[in-house]
């Protein structure tokens, strides 16, 4: 079989796109749910298979239906791929034009091909359809995107370029041949080689398709960890990343090295029993074991250590997740000793308080008291007198004077010498 029959690149052809497609199938699986517009460029790979397997078939149909169908899902392709892009970039606009241009591209095809048949005028108009919509998609990718986006389109950009320019001799190509055979599997070596480096372009734009998803996942990576590392070290609170096999620190931020009075450097590396932050192992293990019981622990109050010494109030909540295989904890900690010590007070006051109300009480209620002496008889029956049991009862203390009535007539001697 001679390698250079259209036959036979037709038929290579096909095999390429139905294991391009799968590939394209799989990256939509995969980030469907990441991206928008990949869809659309499954239905890109899809229509350019179906046309190849209609091409190949040729001999089973309609000569006019087999020239129009292909011809149709190949550009209705590069216009679905166009679509996904716009999505996948953000650029969606009205696609009215493009439409109209299928629908156009249809009717001046079904025209060369059963009407007026004529193979030079159906590759002119097949060429100079596909290079608008081409040259739409190159515009998108290489001038439409921002510019930290363009770094992920380019190379999809490039490929497409160099289809217009594919495109583009064979519009110049068709211009110039003049009238050639109607029968497209005999028309020439120019037809041939253009089919032969479409199968390139075909994986070309797999490739560059697959690298552009990556590399939108890794700029998106490290977008994603740029946000991380900012609140990570720009929290009040503290925030920690341990193992959770033995406490072994792979990262801490500035607000936990000053809640622990240890620098950053001093602890990574290092366990949290090993800088003997738990008061003792029994509570980590308590908190391990509340941890692989639900996945997650929240306000979990524990006592840890400073480096000086001193004892601090916390509360520690996880959450567990796998990091390179491994079991590991990343943990916020919030410093609540002078809340404690507020509460403490608190209770402390308010105690004192109601001691004093319930005094309070003892002295509003109903007083036994001599109407002679002016004693007051306590709960025992004892009588007191009164400066002794209100002493006793409030906490009042008493200084004795005496009132210008009881002076006069106590010294009337004095008062009467006025």
């Amino acid at each position: 079989m001679n390698i250079l029959d259209m036959r036979t690149i037709i038929f290579t052809t096909l095999i390429t796109h139905g294991i391009c497609t799968m590939i394209i199938v799989l990256m939509w699986h995969r980030n469907r749910q990441r991206y928008d517009g990949l869809f659309f460029n499954v239905l890109d790979f899809f229509c350019q298979a179906v046309a190849m397997v209609v091409l190949f078939n040729r001999s089973s149909q309609p000569h006019w239906y087999t020239i129009v169908a292909t011809n149709a899902l190949l550009l209705c392709g590069t216009f679905f791929g166009f679509i996904g892009l716009e999505k996948f970039t953000g650029k969606s606009g009205r696609q009215f034009h493009n439409v109209l241009l299928i629908c156009v591209f249809t009717g001046v095809h079904t025209w060369f091909s059963l009407i007026q048949p004529d193979q030079n005028m159906r590759n002119l108009n097949l060429s100079a359809f596909w290079l608008i919509i081409g040259l739409q998609v190159f515009w998108l990718l290489v001038f439409r995107v921002e510019a930290e986006m363009r770094s992920v389109t380019l190379g999809v950009g490039l490929v497409y370029g160099a289809m217009n320019l594919t495109n583009l001799a064979r519009v110049v190509h068709a211009l110039s041949e003049g009238s050639v055979g109607q029968d497209w599997m005999h028309s020439g070596p120019f037809e041939t080689y253009i089919m032969l480096f479409y199968k390139l372009i075909v994986i070309s734009l797999t490739y560059a398709l697959v690298l552009m998803v990556n590399k939108r996942l890794l700029m998106d990576v490290e977008t994603q960890e740029e946000k991380f590392s900012m609140a990570f070290h720009s929290s009040p609170y503290g925030i920690m990343l341990t193992r959770a096999e033995d406490g072994r620190i792979f990262e801490v931020n500035e607000g936990y090295a000053k809640m622990s009075g240890y620098l950053p450097e001093e602890m990574i590396g290092r366990t949290t029993m090993g800088l003997n932050l738990w008061l003792s192992e029994s509570e980590r293990d308590a908190f391990i074991r509340e941890i692989a019981a639900k996945g997650a622990v929240h306000d979990f109050e524990v006592t840890m250590r400073r480096k000086s010494g001193e004892f601090r109030t916390i509360l520690l909540s996880s959450e567990k997740l796998a990091i390179h295989g491994q079991d590991s904890l990343l943990s916020t900690i919030s410093d609540i000793t002078f809340r404690k010590q507020a509460e403490a007070e608190r209770e402390k006051l308010i105690r004192e308080l109601q001691e004093a109300l319930t005094n309070v009480k003892t002295l509003s209620g109903l007083l036994p008291i001599c109407s002679a002496c002016k004693k007051i008889r306590n709960d025992k029956g004892y009588w007191e007198h009164i400066e002794e049991y209100i002493a006793k009862h409030s906490g009042a203390d008493f200084s004795h004077g005496i009132c210008p009535e009881c002076a006069k007539k106590m010294y009337p001697e004095v008062f009467n010498k006025k």
